[in-house]
């Protein structure tokens, strides 16, 4: 008997009659023979069946009523072979590929599709056959213990199988040939006392991805990881409550140490201590001021699990700040406005390393600045306490939220300080402003330091300043007032009107030039005085006759005042009398001749002549007695003139003095005068002019 081509070794044939009753049954060999014997001689009927399910009948029918009865005669056996067809599905042999036999171990044909997966193991030959496959497509792989997994056609890498195709029969020829697998064992125990560990054990490849995992028993702390291909591993140990570790002691993938595994062999003394990490029982505790420059501490906290190293870090926000690993740290500007906390690490050997973060976090002051700003029409200076503005020269101060800035305004020379804006600081004392959460601006205001400047004017001009409000400043104006900066340099200029003269300043500072400049360095009062321009007029006589000259306006009266001052542009008209026995010859100087009035306008200082001679007489001579007439009704030109007072020395200078012939000059309670010189006489009198003196 065959199914699909192969030994149908698992079946049965049994004999029955035509009427249907059951003679025996025998079952087939190795190679599918059967044989029956002792059979009387006849027809009968051959059922195949397996696992007590009917198969089929003799002469392949599917019932019993079509089946082929089978003869048996005295002659010889009678022959009747079976050619079975089982339901679709797979089948093939499976080979250790070292040995080119049936594996040792127990292994298994798999298959998968959309619709689920089954596995079925093979025969103890290496045969197998998966049955009652519905037509389709299906992933085949074989597994076993100690063999390397496989898929058909001989990959190990599933996307890189041969998919296969079933349609209504047994498809036969799904072959494999099996790499041994290794085998990878060791021991797990607690670390410090060695006492058998229960935990689990697994192989990485070199990938990193986990290819298998094995577990120890708590009684032995033996663990195994069959299976592996042939390669090399890293071993990872772990257990809940244990630090998890590598093969070696190490902590990470990284650093762990290979392990090779070699097919159908053991790799055997990968072992592990493992330990109870640290565990922390207190928080680090932080300490310090929360603020930029200071230093903070993070304390140890406390642990159990006795670490035998202790490793710090500072966090800004979630992030570590790289390089800071002591128990101290100095506030940076970096972390202004940021969370500051500290950590510990703390280690047990090949226990791991287990991170506490403090109990607490300082939150820092927020970077703040503060500006300085000065107005105002004065200037000076504002300080800061603690030091960093000086403004003029630096107007801000970077500081932090909270700090606090004592601000002091200190004006320049001539200014004053008037106030704060931007803070609440009234006043013009100190500023203290406290920094919150945003920047601040202050201002400082500086006005100048003002005085008024008072000009009156006497006489007939006017005074402007060559700044300010002051102009064309008059007597009829009253008093005249501005307001100046002090220190400010005022220059006052005088305009005198027509004929008129500056007789001087009171108040100026300084006079140049004739003009009055002020330094305002407080309450100025400037008094500016015009006067009169005086022109002299002086009257001489001349000839040898006598007479007297009058002046209108009234002041000449030559004879006794021959000599006046007079304001300049008056119009003066000299009328000249002759004395008795003289005659008036007329007049030189001044613009005048003739013997008529003489009129004068004095623009200028001006000298006029009046000529007088004597009458002619019969004899052609003067006597005596007309001498003596002249004498007593013209005083000789001679005599001393008098003059208008002086006008103030900055106006016109008086001439000097002259005296004629016959005078000399004296002084009397400081004035200068002209007096007759006197003589002596013999005998002791005096004696008696001869003549006229001029």
């Amino acid at each position: 008997m065959t199914e699909d081509g192969l030994p149908l070794e698992s079946a049965w044939v049994c004999v029955y009659t035509p009427a249907e009753v059951a003679i025996g049954c025998t079952g087939a060999d190795e190679n599918g023979r059967y044989s029956y014997e002792g059979l009387p001689v006849g027809s009968y009927v051959l059922e195949v069946e397996r696992f007590g399910q009917t198969l089929l009948f003799s002469g392949g029918a599917k019932t019993f009523a079509d089946a082929t009865q089978v003869t048996v005669d005295p002659e010889g056996a009678a022959i009747e072979d079976f050619e079975l067809h089982g339901p679709p599905g797979i089948s093939g042999t499976v080979l250790d590929a070292s040995t080119g036999e049936a594996p040792t171990t127990p292994v298994s044909a798999c298959v998968a599709s959309d619709r689920g997966s089954i596995c079925w193991q093979i025969n103890w030959d290496g045969t197998y056959q998966i049955p009652e496959l519905e037509p389709g497509t299906y992933l085949v792989w074989f597994e076993g213990l100690n063999y390397v997994e496989q898929y058909y056609d001989g990959v190990s890498d599933e996307k890189d199988a041969t998919l296969v195709t079933i349609g209504d029969s047994m498809l036969t020829e799904i072959d494999a040939e099996l790499q041994p697998a290794g085998t990878l064992t060791g021991h797990m125990t607690v670390a410090g006392t060695g006492a058998n560990l229960s935990a689990e054990a697994c192989a990485f490849d070199q990938s990193g991805a986990e290819v298998a995992c094995g577990n120890s028993g708590s009684s032995t702390g033996i663990y195994k990881i069959p299976s592996l291909p042939p390669d090399q591993y890293k071993v990872k140990f772990r257990k809940s409550g244990y630090t998890a570790q590598y093969y070696n002691g190490k902590a990470t993938l990284a650093e762990a140490d290979p392990v090779t595994v070699t097919g159908g062999a053991t790799t055997s003394g990968i072992d592990a201590a493992m330990a109870v990490p640290p565990k922390n029982t207190a928080k680090p505790q932080l300490s310090g001021e929360a603020k930029v420059g200071t230093v903070l501490g993070c304390s140890q906290g406390t642990w159990s699990g006795s670490p035998t190293l202790y490793e710090y870090f500072w966090l800004r926000g979630s992030e570590r700040i790289l390089g800071e690993e002591g128990s101290t740290y100095t506030v940076a500007p970096a972390d202004a406005g940021k969370t500051l906390r500290c950590g510990v690490t703390a280690e047990v050997h090949l226990g791991g390393r287990v991170s506490a973060e403090s109990q607490g976090s300082l939150k820092i002051p927020a970077a703040r600045q503060l500006s300085v700003s000065t107005a105002g029409s004065g200037t000076g200076t504002v300080t800061s306490s603690p030091a960093g503005i000086d403004c003029g020269q630096s107007c801000t101060l970077d500081a932090y939220q909270g700090d606090q800035v004592t601000l002091t305004a200190t004006p320049a020379t001539h200014s004053e300080f008037t106030g704060w804006s931007g803070a609440n600081c009234p006043g013009t004392g100190t500023c203290l402003v406290t920094l919150g959460s945003t920047n601040a601006s202050i201002t400082a205001t500086f006005a100048m330091i003002t005085h008024p400047l008072t000009v009156t004017v006497t006489g007939a001009g006017s005074v402007s300043g060559d700044s300010g409000a002051i102009a064309a400043c008059a007597e009829a104006s009253g008093t005249c007032t501005d307001t100046y900066d002090e220190g400010a340099e005022v220059t006052l200029t005088a305009t005198p009107e027509a004929h008129q003269q500056l007789a001087g300043w009171t108040g100026c500072t300084t006079e140049t030039d004739g003009a009055c400049e002020v330094t305002v360095e407080g309450a100025e009062d400037v008094t500016a005085t015009f006067v009169p321009i005086v022109r002299q007029l002086s009257i001489a006589k001349s000839g040898e006759g006598s007479g007297a000259v009058t002046g209108s306006p009234a002041g000449i009266e030559c004879g006794a005042t021959c000599a006046v001052g007079f304001e300049e542009g008056t119009a003066v008209t000299l009328t000249a009398v002759a004395a008795s026995g003289s005659e008036f010859t007329g007049w030189s100087g001044g613009g005048c001749s003739g013997t008529g009035t003489c009129l004068v306008t004095l623009d200028q200082d001006a000298s006029v002549v009046a000529g007088f001679a004597p009458k002619p007489s019969d004899d052609g001579g003067g006597s005596d007695a007309g001498d003596d007439q002249q004498s007593a009704s013209n005083p000789p030109s001679s005599s001393p003139l008098t003059t208008s007072p002086s006008p103030p020395k900055h106006v016109t200078k008086k001439k000097p003095l002259r005296c004629k012939k016959g005078f000399h000059k004296v002084k009397r309670k400081g004035k200068a005068r002209c007096v007759k010189t006197k003589t002596k006489a013999k005998g002791g009198k005096k004696a008696k002019p001869k003549g006229k003196q001029g």
